[in-house]
């Protein structure tokens, strides 16, 4: 069965609607179409009393048609189509034309016209590209046009759900604010004015004292300067004095000032503080004992540095193919493990996926090397809608449903064909084992880390396993005893960072440290790890490719591929 168009029209001729399923210009339709009606009138195998179809051929094409009160359900066939299937494809159509119209049941021009939408993705859920019947049925149809979607629905759910808390975050705030205004009204002016909430503004942080255990000892606000008021005059009151922050303290040496003027402007705040009053700062803060650590531009630049080089190798842009044909088999494993043994969770999804360069080699098959028994019996695999699912059950071979259509050209992503997945809790599937020991004492705490690799697909490259530490001084930072590779103590996050370049399959190694405090075992986990390698655990591999039609050569043409495994979300718990 191949349909090339599937249209409504009325029974004077008038073309309603029209769908095209192959590549046609829009004169070659319209002729078609425009000679339908002629050869109804001028044949004389018109619908006979009591038939519901019936179809007439013209030199080239065949018009399978049925009537739906005043108009015509039509699908323009070739010759050599299947006349049942048709006729069931023409059924179909027509019910769901009878059920696209609009409530009222009436199906005429008009109501077409307003449905025209609804009718073109009815007919395209039928029909797919290329003129073949799809294996559906009404209920089926009904339930893709309504395009429900649970992710969708509970999406909109979580943002209705956070606007409204954001609208009633809004009316709390603004409820204390009135209560806020209130309260402020009932302070008198003047009091107001000294508190500096009139005329000149003045932040509440910049009275507030250092924090020192000094600071209130001799009756001033260390670091802000003694208070002094200067009467102006003995008779009047105490509102008429000024009030003079930042005066000079003992020493000769002066805070910043912030005065308040006799005017009842308020206060008036003083020059910025400089790097050297901040300095200062710091050293009273380290003085009393506290932990403070400065971070420097160049620090900064250092950590964005650091942070960009531990992204896994997957976040690199893929170089642009060259080939002919390029694959790209990407698996991703996505794992957590006990820190005593056993898998809580083990996921490995994976694809395949290819850009074809030359439009030369569109129509093809692609021919994969033998699948082992263990991996089709461990990893479920789906292959894309379009594909000959018999030919790839038979002999692991890709290749349209439709040899006569071709693979896409020249796209800018690549192109997915088959997929896979494997969930399992089986310890003899993961492609590196990590164990950490650590062991307390009076003093310190000892951690000792291995790694085996006992089965990987290939050699891993980029290891990285993350060991989070508690935060402490720099001074306490963990000492390395023995190392297999590099081992750095982030101090920012913090960790320790054990890098591995290179491992290859059956292999081990260890990493010796001490923290010099003791820490409990808990606060040393999860251990993050990330890595990649050139082969995927299905082993997948692509043998040759047989190009179909009039490029078809006895050799196979030239590809690349490439295999690539990486780490998701790998932990230690």
């Amino acid at each position: 069965m191949v349909v090339l168009a599937a249209s409504i029209l009325t029974k004077q001729g008038k073309l309603l609607l029209s769908r095209q399923y192959r590549e046609m210009p829009r004169l070659r339709i319209e002729g078609l179409l425009a000679t339908f009606p002629k050869l109804i009138h001028g044949s004389s195998s018109a619908l006979p009393l009591g038939r519901q179809h019936t179809f007439i051929e013209s030199d080239s094409v065949r018009y399978v048609y049925q009537p739906v009160e005043d108009l015509y359900v039509v699908l323009v066939t070739n010759k050599s189509s299947n006349i049942v299937e048709d006729l069931e494809t023409l059924r179909l159509l027509s019910k769901l034309v009878s059920e696209s119209c609009p409530p009222y049941g009436m199906v005429d021009e008009e109501a077409v016209y307003e449905s025209a939408f609804d009718l073109v993705f009815a007919f395209d859920e039928v029909i797919d590209w290329g003129g073949c019947r799809e294996n559906v049925d009404i209920p089926q149809v009904r339930q893709f046009l309504e395009m429900y979607s649970h992710e969708e629905r509970l999406a909109k759910a979580i943002k209705e759900s956070k606007m409204s808390e954001a609208r009633e975050e809004m009316r709390r705030k603004a409820q204390m604010i009135d209560r806020q205004k209130q309260d402020m009204a009932k302070i008198p002016p003047e009091m107001r004015r000294l508190m500096g909430l009139e005329g000149g503004a003045v932040s509440s942080a910049s009275m507030m004292p250092s924090i020192s255990s000094g600071a209130y000892s001799s009756g001033t606000m260390q670091g802000v300067g003694p208070m002094t008021a200067t009467a102006a005059s003995t008779t009047a009151p105490s509102m008429s004095s000024s009030l003079t922050l930042g005066a000079a303290a003992p020493g000769g040496a002066s805070a910043p000032g912030v005065a308040a003027s006799t005017g009842g402007r308020g206060l008036a705040l003083g020059k910025a503080r400089t790097a050297a009053a901040a300095d200062d700062w710091l050293e009273r803060m380290r003085a009393e004992g506290e932990v403070v650590e400065v971070e420097t531009p160049a620090a900064k630049r250092a950590t964005t540095t650091e942070t960009t080089a531990l992204r896994p190798a997957t976040t690199a842009p893929a170089s642009v193919p060259t080939s002919p044909v390029h694959f790209l088999l990407d698996e991703r494993i996505n794992a957590r493990v006990g820190r005593d043994g056993g898998v809580e969770q083990l996921e490995i999804k994976g694809e395949l996926l290819m850009q074809i360069q030359d439009p030369n080699l569109t129509r093809c098959i692609i021919h994969l090397q033998p699948i082992s028994e263990a991996v089709l019996r461990a990893f479920q695999m789906r292959i894309h809608p379009t594909i000959d699912k018999t030919l790839w059950q038979q002999s692991n071979a890709i290749a349209l449903k439709n040899r006569e259509r071709a693979f896409p050209t020249g796209a800018a992503t690549p192109l997915g064909l088959v997929k896979w997945r494997l969930q399992s809790t089986d310890e003899s599937m993961l492609p590196l084992i990590i164990n950490c020991w650590p062991s307390a004492t009076a003093n310190d705490t000892t951690v000792n880390i291995e790694y085996e690799a006992p089965t990987p697909p290939a050699a891993l490259r980029d290891v990285v396993v993350c060991v989070p530490v508690p935060r402490a001084p720099s001074s306490m930072a963990p000492q390395i005893g023995h190392c297999d590779g590099q081992a750095e103590y982030d101090a920012r996050r913090p960790c320790l960072l054990w890098k591995l370049a290179h491992i290859e399959p059956g292999s081990n190694g260890s990493l010796e440290f001490t923290l010099p405090l003791v820490v409990e075992p808990d606060h040393l986990f999860p251990l993050e790890v990330s890595f990649v390698a050139s082969a995927t655990c299905t082993r997948l591999a692509i043998d040759r490719i047989e190009p179909l039609g009039h490029v078809a050569a006895a050799e196979s043409p030239a590809f690349t591929a490439e295999s690539r495994l990486s780490t998701e979300r790998y932990q230690i718990v």
